[in-house]
């Protein structure tokens, strides 16, 4: 792989950039029985950006676009009784996403960051064992006739079309150190586990609450932490798996923690 890039600085505060760079996964075999060899994963990416300080330094924003194109996509699917890796043919991402950094004051500062992927399949055609009553379409391929599904346009799984996330921070200074009080939030749009984008294999657009209250000592050695994670108790998919129709098609989930409450503590030497 390689990767090339340019910058040009706009002026004192403002620096512009681009690059292109390319990307490699290598293939393999699923540990199942008979398995087929699934092809090594390539992509190329291009991206353009602007990086800025305004306002005195109280502003940093970052933006950037990119293009991304992949070839044999690897992919999980239902193939029967088991999951096996395979091989999608094309697919195309295109981007943009901004990052904004406010500090109105020394203590306090806060962090907005904002998403837009529009990530898709190119040219895919493949099966769907996990649904027996679903009429397939029939595509020649090397001039032998296939049954599947053509998965033209469909959107790539764990890629929402937009994503946000804000953070606050605010710092009071005490005698032995710093205690920072931090509130976070992250939104996803609806987010597919599969290639299919069945509503079954999903997540919802949903949001989560972090609180955090971190102390960290004037020598940098003791640092401690209080936290309340998904404070609003929120139930969000990690991952769901449709299993073939020979097991029944049931879909099994693997869920995010609810709400937790903890405490950290640490000494560095």
């Amino acid at each position: 792989t390689y990767e090339l890039g340019a910058s040009l600085k706009v002026n004192a505060n403002v620096t512009g950039y681009a690059k292109y760079g390319t990307g490699y996964k290598g293939g393999g075999y699923s540990a199942a029985a008979n398995a087929i060899a699934f092809n090594p994963e390539t992509n190329t990416n291009m991206e353009i950006g602007l990086k800025g300080n305004y306002l005195g330094g109280a502003l940093q924003a970052n933006l950037a676009g990119f293009h991304m194109k992949y070839k044999n996509l690897q992919v999980n699917q239902a193939v029967g009784a088991v999951v096996l890796v395979t091989n999608a043919a094309r697919a195309t991402i295109n981007g943009f996403e901004a990052e904004l950094k406010i500090r109105p004051v020394q203590a306090f500062r806060v962090d907005l960051n904002a998403s837009w992927l529009d990530a898709r399949f190119d040219d895919f055609f493949s099966r769907d064992d996990s649904r027996p009553t679903f009429l397939p379409d029939t595509k020649i391929i090397n001039g032998i006739p296939v049954q599947g599904i053509d998965l033209e346009d469909n959107r790539l799984p764990t890629a929402p079309k937009y994503a946000v996330s804000a953070g606050a921070y605010y710092d009071i200074s005490i005698d032995s150190g710093l205690v920072t009080v931090v509130g976070r939030y992250d939104w996803k749009s609806r987010v597919y586990f599969n290639e299919f984008n069945t509503r079954l294999s999903s997540q919802k657009a949903i949001g989560k609450l972090n609180l955090f209250l971190r102390y960290t000592s004037n020598d940098q050695r003791w640092n401690a932490s209080l936290f309340a994670l998904n404070v609003t108790d929120k139930q969000v998919k990690e991952n769901v798996t449709v299993v073939s129709a020979l097991i029944g098609s049931l879909g099994v989930a693997r869920y995010q923690p609810a709400r937790q409450f903890g405490l950290s503590l640490g000494y560095r030497y």
